[in-house]
């Protein structure tokens, strides 16, 4: 009879070397599993941060973008009878205004912002009225021009609301609230003038704005644009 020899001192080393193996890798996995948290994750959050912090740079971005408004010049005359029959006409379709300047007349559509532009032009050339153009243009490089720029929107927005049709007046208690938190700026800012006059204006506003009341704002704000340096 043949008889199989085993080596039992062998197989025991076996067993001694897989435990080892096993320990080895749990150890391995344990070690990777800190790292990870505390570098990989740390790095996460650093990236949020970063994230964050370009969105405020895109914010700033934007704010500083300079703001651009349109005086749209229908007519200069220098015999009021002639301005007089071009304000009617433009009545008709919008609310016109007129400034005196020396012995012309000067007949203006409306005061307006680069997003509006194209659909005031449109009106205008689809009832075949002339128009010229003034650009005007806010350098928002402080808090100043930040101001005045907002202040002019929250005027344009008073009169785009009484234009129309189904609204009867305006109340103005709530920008005056709004304009009484704006920031006081530096006097020696070139247009310190400028934004104490804007802001002043708004607090003089009656309690409701009416159509009646619409001609005279936009003559203010044309008057007040024309001073910005």
């Amino acid at each position: 009879m043949r008889y199989t020899r085993y080596n039992l001192k062998k197989k025991s080393g076996n067993y001694g070397f897989a435990i080892c193996v096993i320990i080895i890798l749990f150890l391995s996995f344990l070690i990777g599993s800190v790292i990870f948290k505390f570098i990989f994750v740390q790095a996460g959050v650093e990236t949020t941060v970063n994230k964050d912090t370009a969105k405020e740079q895109v914010s700033k971005k934007t704010e500083s973008a300079n703001t651009e408004y349109y005086i749209v010049q229908c007519g200069v005359h220098s015999k009021k009878e002639n301005a007089d029959a071009l304000m009617n006409k433009l009545k008709a379709i919008g609310n016109p205004f007129m400034i005196k300047d020396g012995s012309y007349y000067k007949v203006f559509y409306c005061i307006t912002d680069k997003n509006n532009y194209d659909s005031v032009s449109k009106v205008l050339n689809d009832n075949k009225i002339d128009i010229n153009k003034i650009k005007i243009e806010i350098n928002n490089d402080s808090t100043g021009d930040i101001e005045i720029g907002k202040i002019i929107d929250a005027y344009l927005e008073i009169i785009n609301k009484v234009a129309n049709k189904d609204v009867s007046d305006v109340q103005t208690e709530s920008i005056k609230k709004w304009c009484s938190k704006l920031e006081k700026v530096d006097k020696k800012y070139k247009n310190y003038n400028l934004n104490l006059e804007l802001k002043n204006n708004i607090n003089k506003l009656p309690d409701k704005i009416n159509k009646s009341n619409i001609s005279d704002i936009e003559t203010f704000v044309y008057n007040e644009l024309k001073k910005l340096k």
